[in-house]
């Protein structure tokens, strides 16, 4: 399970080096910004449960963040960008528990 994660954290960074080449205004902006999203934060849930035997306290926080990750387009925003702001401090406070994991 792990290692499907990392696979797709792999794909996550092809999303976000495309996200460079093609910024807001351009026309595959919107898909390739959408399924950026939905890869990290699957790949976040894979690894959350891939760890469950190992760091319970580490999984629980994770599938809390991914909860939080699936809340977000649920909520009403002013823009499409305070969504994108959202998930963004997501996934930094995710690589930040991950980074400092014990």
């Amino acid at each position: 399970m792990g290692v499907l994660a990392g696979s797709y954290l792999s794909i996550v960074g092809i999303f976000l080096a495309l996200i460079a080449v093609y910024p807001a205004g351009t026309r595959p902006h919107a898909f390739i910004s959408t399924w950026f999203f939905i890869q990290a934060f699957l790949a976040v849930l894979l690894y959350g449960i891939s760890r469950l035997r190992d760091n319970m306290i580490l999984s629980a926080s994770i599938l809390i963040l991914f909860t939080l990750a699936l809340l977000g387009p649920i909520l009403r925003w002013p823009s499409a960008a305070s969504l994108e702001t959202y998930e963004i401090i997501l996934l930094t406070i995710l690589a930040a528990i991950y980074a400092f994991r014990s």
